[in-house]
């Protein structure tokens, strides 16, 4: 029995790590992307001035 509960609370425990693991590279591949945005629309204004 506990050994069962055990090793579903560390299973969890995993899955947790994992989902912050992707929520951070998701957030980060998101503000890449948004930077590079950035610059590419600064860019564009630079090269129609």
């Amino acid at each position: 029995m506990w050994s069962g509960r055990v090793s579903a609370v560390i299973a969890n425990d995993e899955t947790s790590k994992t989902n912050s693991l992707v929520s951070k590279l998701i957030h980060y591949t998101t503000k890449l992307t948004t930077d590079n945005d950035r610059r590419q629309s600064f860019l564009d204004i630079s090269s129609d001035g």
